[in-house]
């Protein structure tokens, strides 16, 4: 036999507040989730195949934008990119932040233009203290200024998710 319970409205242990129902659960927002939680996910990704022999970092097209529900979120961001060098030169990879340079480097040790690409993966928590869209970017340098560098080798799928996390 099934049960129902009916009722207007419920009351916090504490009774410092309610919760109104009103055909679903309305009182639990984004901002009430706890510590930890995620709050939203976004994704970005690039099928083109670029070189560069910069040794200035240079956009990969991978990116993505994210709007903070709260200032005090963390975003959890993640890359994936497949890349190859030639000659000797690595691949680095940087996260940029609207345009700023924020996380450290991923970096692909020398293999040949011949050889296998490498995947470069890179992880950085940020604490971008606004609700303002902010947008996530991928870039990538050769590390010897004019030795070719080829991103997204092999026509791989270059990735960016951001994950707003709840502070």
């Amino acid at each position: 036999m099934a049960s129902t319970l009916k009722v207007d409205t419920i009351q916090t242990n504490d009774g410092t507040g309610t919760i109104a129902l009103q055909n679903q659960l309305s009182g639990l927002a984004s901002a009430s989730m706890p510590t930890g939680s995620v709050l939203q996910v976004v994704y970005g990704s690039n099928l083109t195949q670029t070189t560069s022999s910069s040794s200035s970092y240079v956009t990969t097209g991978i990116t993505a934008t994210i709007t903070p529900t709260s200032t005090s979120s963390k975003i959890l961001v993640l890359t994936k990119m497949t890349a190859r060098g030639t000659t000797a030169t690595d691949v680095n990879t940087k996260i940029y932040k609207n345009s700023s340079a924020i996380s450290g480097m991923a970096s692909t040790k020398y293999n040949n233009q011949a050889s296998e690409p490498s995947d470069l993966v890179d992880t950085y928590l940020d604490s971008p203290s606004t609700t303002s869209a902010t947008t996530y970017t991928l870039y990538a340098q050769s590390s010897v200024n004019g030795q070719a560098i080829t991103i997204k080798a092999g026509n791989t799928r270059g990735s960016i998710t951001l994950m707003e996390i709840a502070g």
